[in-house]
């Protein structure tokens, strides 16, 4: 039979590593907790965005302004976890109009860009491409498909029937190129924001020849590009459209590329 005091030191021995293991597995349960809750807060903060995302497309109808589509497209971006549903988001998106032909084609731009950025897999991702590619309106064009090619080609996840989307991407490219080149307007800097300025914004709404337009246009955002303010473009269209070309009598016919090359000079 064990010794009393013995019997007492190894009780007590036993309960000092009891104690241990208790106060190692309180800790350890403690993390798991804290980390659970974390995960659970990060679940809840995406869900919250899910919906914020879904009514504020909800809530423009069939049409979305150049605003909202950049704020839904930087929070889908930008947010470090995983938003539930993006695919529903996504395709909500698409399926948005604008009356600006440039931000109209915007909306799928950025759509395909989310998708081929994005940190974590999108579900249903072949249909949202596939839903581009079927669409029969003025937006597909080459620059857009040039976008969703990229998408596809660089998204970081496996894509479902991969070989069928690139033969449907190949038969949308060929029938946009059968359209004759004469009836398509080019809209290029997409990444820059459509002109605040009414005087700008309405000189360039205005043109009537496609060509003009494309051309005024494209010298407009090379300013922009350029840091010229908007403001400095306006006071200096002001001057050409009311005075014409310094130094001459001669109207300026295309103001825009005008200034391009002569900002510095205009006086």
């Amino acid at each position: 039979m064990m010794h009393p005091i013995i019997s007492v030191r190894c009780a007590r021995d036993s309960f000092k590593i009891a104690s241990g293991f208790f106060a190692v597995f309180t800790i350890a349960l403690a993390s798991v907790l804290c980390a659970f809750t974390g995960m659970c807060a990060s679940e809840k903060d995406s869900g919250k965005t899910y919906i914020d995302l879904r009514n504020r497309l909800e809530n423009g109808g069939d049409k979305i302004d150049y605003e909202t589509l950049m704020r839904v497209y930087r929070e889908i971006s930008e947010t470090p976890d995983p938003i539930p549903h993006v695919d529903r988001l996504l395709m909500s998106l698409i399926s948005k109009r604008n009356s600006n032909p440039r931000i109209d084609q915007m909306i799928l731009i950025f759509a395909a860009r989310t998708i081929e950025n994005s940190r974590y897999p999108i579900h249903n991702v072949y249909a949202i491409f596939e839903t581009i590619l079927n669409m029969d309106d003025e937006r597909l064009n080459e620059w857009v498909i040039s976008f969703v090619a990229s998408a596809i080609g660089h998204y970081p996840f496996d894509i479902p029937h991969g070989d069928r989307l690139v033969d449907l991407l190949e038969q949308t490219m060929d029938r946009v190129e059968a359209v004759p080149s004469e009836s398509r307007e080019y809209f290029g800097f997409h990444f820059l924001p459509p002109p605040k300025n009414h005087l700008i914004r309405s000189y360039l709404a205005g043109i009537a020849d496609k060509r003009q337009r494309e051309t005024e246009r494209f010298y407009y955002y090379s300013l922009v590009r350029n840091h010229i303010t908007e403001s400095q473009i306006e006071t200096a269209l002001k001057r050409l459209q009311e005075n014409g070309i310094p130094g001459t009598d001669k109207k300026c016919r295309l103001p825009m590329k005008h200034l391009f090359f002569h900002i510095y000079k205009t006086p």
